[in-house]
């Protein structure tokens, strides 16, 4: 069972920031969910939202603003006073950190309502020989990100990312790679989408199941249940020993 903190320990501090990052290895998660994007400039910033308002001190598109201009704001204090100051992450940042532990990574690229084209490459340079491709995974809602990610870095593994487990879903699942392996070496689907039996369908097809987002106990344990292979949580800690 994999334990991804989804973008960190998010019920314990302020998404998609170090901090959440440091405390959700402090809990003991097996690794880190966080989104990416890019600013005015090309830095890979960890931001879930198009506009900065909902998470931060600050109001504007991220992908019209400046790295400097985005790094001037708190993106901590809405969380709560214990957090003032926390700055917005670079993904070089989050790669140092999950490097040092060891810890999983999985990185999903966002865009609103594309992905910049410019995202796949530049997050391939940043974690080309700089991470384990056996506990590093790309995913997104945007197919031709990943087609791209895949290109870029085929030796990666990918997430086949939705929110409904439809008959397209499944057909996704089903893709292969020129060499015959799975195109998707993982499915990380809205957990109100699984049951035992697409579980279970999912594995015929060469997939591993992690759902999202599990922060309530009760839907934790139906997870569990069933027999799925990783969760997505911003609460690690409340995953039983491993």
């Amino acid at each position: 069972m994999i334990v991804l903190a989804h973008r960190g320990a998010s019920g314990h501090a302020p998404e998609n920031t170090m901090a959440a990052f440091r405390r959700a290895q402090e809990l003991g998660a097996d690794g880190l969910e966080l989104d990416v994007q890019l600013s005015a400039d090309g830095a890979v910033i960890v931001l879930h939202d198009e506009d900065v308002m909902r998470t931060s001190d600050g109001k504007g598109i991220a992908s019209k603003m400046t790295l400097a201009d985005l790094r001037t704001l708190d993106f901590g204090s809405w969380f709560g006073p214990g957090f003032q100051d926390e700055r917005i992450p670079l993904l070089s940042e989050v790669v140092v950190f999950v490097a040092s532990f060891g810890l999983w990574l999985d990185i999903e690229l966002k865009g609103a309502p594309d992905v910049d084209p410019r995202l796949p490459a530049a997050v391939a340079e940043l974690v080309r020989d700089r991470l384990d491709p056996a506990r590093t995974i790309l995913s997104s809602f945007d197919a031709s990100a990943i087609d791209e990610a895949a290109r870029l870095l085929p030796c990666f593994p990918r997430a086949l990312l939705v929110e409904r487990l439809d008959a397209a879903a499944w057909r996704q699942l089903a893709r292969r790679s020129p060499d015959g392996t799975p195109f998707y070496a993982y499915l990380h689907p809205y957990f109100r989408s699984l049951d035992a039996t697409r579980v279970s369908r999912a594995h015929a097809a060469g997939a591993k199941v992690d759902p999202w987002t599990l922060d309530r106990r009760a839907p934790l344990a139906r997870m569990l249940s069933i027999g799925v292979d990783g969760i997505i949580t911003g609460f690690p800690e409340r995953i039983a020993p491993r």
